[in-house]
């Protein structure tokens, strides 16, 4: 039926053409049983099919069931951390020192810019300076790897294995990198995979989640990312204070500028960075500032049991569909076969 209906349809649109090749489609036709109506089925046979296997279908929805069992059984459960943050406020709280802290920021050149050092904040806690300074705080490529980790010679151990040596000739065939002890680069991996910032309908404020398989751990190390991260765009600021003021006093000192409004400009340049120096290191939190405390997940949300178990025996139903659709259609074909042969 459907050979017919693009046949006569081609015929219409394509005349010319049609008259080169239908003869060669009909030969082939004929030769290979393409216009048998038995091998399309309709709805109403496809349910009759269905409704005789049935028993089949209920074996794939059990093997569902218990494959998705089994992998719930298997993968690690995952332990999660979160905390609304957003960017730190440039003047103090106190409402008798905001207003003279707030000028000391913007004569400074540090006022006005909450937003931008806030961006860096989200992008630097993927960085590898964040990842060696967790490692260094948590222990964290040692807790991954504990199965290679030789703590008697504080070193890492070569696994060993015949699955470990294929995996190394595979890697030496493809000439791709072999093995090598963790480093900050698996840290950065871990953060990447499980450390996740979605933005909230509120400007500026954003939720940070973190994943662990460590219900103890998983809320300190969150408090730990944004610290660091705090920390290392302190530092950047810093290391810029200083050598521009280093620089500015140096050229104040050489002699080399003469002119009198050259040099007021340099002083107050030199007072502009002293001021930005003296904040960078009074305020508390630098680049971002939590609006709420860290909350640990009471169980795992990952794997998620319930979801899995209910998805497992419909898609195992769904692969038990499609096996007795595929199987009845193969066994139509081939009686299609004998049929033309006879």
């Amino acid at each position: 039926m459907a050979f017919r209906t693009f046949r006569s349809g081609f015929n219409e649109r394509f005349p010319r053409l049609a008259a080169i090749a239908m003869p060669w489609l009909d030969e082939l036709g004929q030769n290979k049983s393409l216009q048998t109506a038995s091998t399309e089925m309709t709805i109403g046979e496809i349910a009759a099919v269905l409704g005789r296997r049935w028993r089949t279908l209920l074996i794939f929805g059990i093997a569902g069931y218990l494959a998705t069992l089994l992998f719930i059984l298997a993968a690690p459960p995952l332990y999660s951390a979160s905390v609304l943050i957003t960017a730190a406020e440039d003047n103090a709280n106190s409402s008798q020192s905001s207003s003279t802290v707030s000028s000391f920021l913007r004569l400074g050149g540090i006022g006005g810019q909450e937003d931008k050092r806030f961006q860096n904040f989200l992008i630097q806690m993927y960085s590898v300076q964040t990842a060696e300074r967790l490692d260094k705080d948590f222990g964290l490529l040692r807790k991954q790897n504990a199965k290679i980790w030789d703590p008697e010679h504080n070193t890492w151990k070569r696994p060993e294995g015949a699955f470990f040596a294929f995996k190394q000739f595979i890697h030496k065939t493809l000439k791709t990198a072999l093995w090598s002890p963790p480093d900050a680069s698996d840290v950065v991996n871990y953060l990447k995979e499980n450390l996740d910032t979605s933005q909230t309908k509120t400007p500026n404020v954003y939720m940070v989640t973190l994943r662990n398989p460590d219900p103890k751990l998983v809320g300190p190390l969150l408090e730990g990312v944004l610290r660091e991260t705090n920390a290392i765009i302190r530092d950047v600021d810093r290391k810029r204070a200083q050598e521009a003021e280093a620089y500015l006093v140096s050229k104040l000192s050489s002699g080399t500028v003469t002119s009198v409004d050259q040099r007021q400009a340099l002083a107050q340049l030199l007072a502009t960075e002293e001021q930005r120096l003296l904040l960078v290191n009074l305020r508390p939190n630098y680049a971002s500032e939590p609006l709420d405390v860290i909350t640990v997940s009471k169980g795992p949300v990952w794997p998620m049991t319930g979801l899995f178990l209910k998805i497992g025996p419909i898609f195992g139903i769904f692969v038990g569909v499609l096996f007795v659709v595929l199987r009845a259609t193969m066994g139509n074909r081939a009686k299609d076969e004998r049929i033309s042969v006879v």
